[in-house]
């Protein structure tokens, strides 16, 4: 196998409990975990987030974001409904997330039928929506969603 190809090979994962984690090459540990997100009556709407211990930027890494592919892949095996992925914004840097986020989804998302809805910035709070674009509840959970998203500007 050469050098090259193991760029699209995802590290390996272990998972218990509903998380994820994995260790790059460069020993950054990498955690995914799916929270259900009880507000959503509509549609089964789970809540996707990742992080990692490094104190200071990991390196650049197409098998992170391959594996992160890879994990949700795993996830929708036993859950077909929406993932909510929330850019965290306790250090104010999720605008950032949702750009890099954004790229991850159009690179990876070709030919695997997952449409994205992304909600209006709230702050520092910027939401996108996951699902199967053939989804029957997904309307509804756009629309739920939205409200909680309106609703949230007024507070703000």
């Amino acid at each position: 196998m050469s050098a090259e190809s193991t760029y699209t090979i995802p590290y390996k994962v272990a998972k218990a409990d509903g998380c994820y984690s994995f260790v790059s090459d460069a020993g950054v540990e990498y955690i995914a975990y799916f929270n259900r997100h009880n507000e959503i009556s509509s549609c089964p709407v789970w809540e996707f987030g990742f992080d990692c211990n490094s104190p200071k930027r990991p390196p650049q890494d197409l098998r992170v974001r391959i594996t992160i592919k890879s994990i949700l892949a795993d996830f929708w095996t036993d859950h077909d409904n929406a993932i909510l992925f929330v850019c965290d914004s306790t250090d104010n840097k999720s605008h950032n997330r949702m750009k890099l986020f954004n790229i991850w989804f159009q690179q990876l998302s070709a030919g695997t039928g997952v449409i994205k809805t992304d909600f209006p910035v709230v702050g520092d709070f910027c939401a996108s929506l996951l699902s199967y674009s053939d989804n029957p509840m997904l309307p509804d959970a756009i629309r739920e969603l939205g409200e909680i998203f309106r609703l949230m500007q007024g507070l703000i």
